[in-house]
């Protein structure tokens, strides 16, 4: 995931309220990332680093990882929580293809394919109890 210049801005902020020391946010780093601070972001101060810390998570794959650590070190602090909860529960939560059969659907569309199988199915069973028929498993439609 590549932030924004904003988001970046954000999140660094956020971690400087949770870690305002370099000892403190190497200590995290190396806990829970079991990576050496020194080695992997470099600087002259602690916006620099946090800054170099954000660019190497994100070259990485590991942004959502860094700020889960920061969280798990850190419960109390708000400004990464928030974070959290604006950035990685919205990019989670956003529709992603999935493939569906022959072709390529959204999280939505696969949902009303499901409740129109099921929809199908239900009425097939209802039938069949009413009329106490024997329910033909067929292959349901697609849409």
């Amino acid at each position: 995931m590549e932030l924004t210049g904003a988001q970046g801005k954000e999140l660094r902020e956020a971690i400087i309220s949770a870690y305002p020391g370099k000892e403190k946010l190497k200590m995290m780093v190396s806990d829970e990332l079991e990576e050496n601070l020194d080695a992997i972001a470099g600087g002259d101060n602690l916006d620099e680093i946090v800054f170099s810390l954000i660019e190497w998570a994100q070259s990485q794959g590991k942004l959502e990882e860094l700020v889960n650590a920061g969280i798990k070190r850190n419960p109390g602090n708000e400004k990464l929580r928030e974070f959290q909860e604006s950035i990685f529960k919205g990019f989670n939560s956003r529709e992603s293809p999935q493939i569906v059969g022959d072709g390529l659907h959204s999280n939505r569309q696969n949902a009303t394919i499901v409740n129109n199988n099921i929809g199908q199915i239900t009425g097939e069973v209802q039938f069949a109890i009413a009329s106490r028929t024997i329910i033909s498993m067929k292959k349901p439609r697609d849409f």
